[in-house]
């Protein structure tokens, strides 16, 4: 997998250039989600079309940094974006996804969550 590094709302986000899949680390997802003005700008410029890739049935990927098969599940309860994670390294998300679950939190998705 040829990864891409993009700066894009000042964090770091590596693009695939054949799938227009994305990986974020932990940290730098951690970082997003605590500044609302990055969601704000990924939320802008992020496209949102879907993968055609993805629509042929459950695809696993592997960890771009560790190249183990990563695990899929839910993005957060509530936000109807199934993820491939990888608990050392990041989130691999398909083309489309990051802006879904960046529209969820910036709906109040997680604080929801958190009070269930």
């Amino acid at each position: 997998m040829s990864l891409a590094g993009l700066e894009i709302g000042g964090v770091r986000v590596d693009a695939c250039q054949r799938c227009d899949g994305r990986f974020v680390t932990s940290e730098t997802m951690r970082s997003i989600l605590e500044h609302d003005g990055v969601i704000a700008e990924l939320r802008a410029v992020l496209p949102r079309a879907a993968n055609p890739w993805a629509e042929g049935g459950r695809v696993y990927v592997k960890c771009p940094v560790c190249e183990t098969l990563m695990n899929r599940r839910q993005y957060a309860q509530g936000s109807q974006v199934v993820i491939d994670w990888c608990k050392h390294h990041g989130i691999w998300f398909d083309a489309g996804e990051l802006p879904r679950v960046l529209d969820f939190v910036a709906a109040g998705g997680l604080l929801r969550w958190a009070l269930t």
